[in-house]
């Protein structure tokens, strides 16, 4: 929650009484004109439903999801947030997201229940090793709680993870559905192998390995 002052800022460094003010015309308005308060409660819906994610899953479904997404993350990095997945809960499924900046991977699966849309990004590998740890098939419930802490629970077990906002994760607004083709992996695979002793071993020079 904003104080006004920091509401005042954020729109280009007005005083806070100035906020006052468009509170009070906005609720004057929103009384008179129905299509207005109808608009009002579309923006609210925009703002907050990000903040309201809660769904429940099969354990295993979701830990064979990360364990893909796991081989992407970055181990070693400078940010963050690359060390996190992008959790998307919405149109009945659950979008899963990793990147190394290099390499995007993706996959959607379906939630047990859906009770709310949302989206959040939290660390890969401490979900990873929950899930790990949790009884085959066992149902999973994740709501999040704030933009800053997701919890997790599975019978007897409850777990608060730590998040960090979904706008702050890279190329989450790219179309990655723009080209696709397809080529067998026996043939790819083949190529890769004909290629790799060439691959370096510097890690300072990723580019080249």
């Amino acid at each position: 929650t904003n104080s006004l002052p920091d509401i005042g800022r954020k729109f280009s460094n007005r005083d806070h009484t100035t906020v006052i003010h468009a509170v009070k015309k906005i609720d004057e308005l929103i009384k008179k004109d129905n299509e207005i308060r109808q608009s009002v409660i579309e923006i609210k819906k925009k703002l907050l439903w990000k903040f309201k994610m809660e769904f429940t899953i099969n354990r295993d479904t979701f830990l064979k999801a990360l364990g893909h997404a796991n081989g992407i993350i970055e181990k070693k990095t400078t940010f963050p947030i690359l060390s996190n997945i992008l959790i998307e809960a919405r149109d009945s499924k659950i979008k899963i997201t990793a990147t190394d900046m290099d390499i995007i991977y993706f996959e959607e699966i379906s939630p047990q229940e859906l009770k709310k849309e949302g989206t959040t990004t939290t660390s890969a590998s401490v979900l990873y090793d929950i899930l790990r740890k949790l009884k085959p098939n066992a149902k999973v419930e994740l709501s999040l709680q704030s933009p800053n802490k997701i919890k997790l629970i599975s019978e007897n077990s409850k777990f608060n993870l730590l998040c960090l906002p979904s706008d702050n994760f890279p190329l989450s607004d790219e179309n990655i559905n723009q080209k696709n083709f397809e080529v067998s992996s026996q043939k790819l695979l083949k190529l890769l192998n004909k290629t790799k002793i060439s691959i370096s071993n510097d890690e300072t020079r990723h580019y080249l390995n």
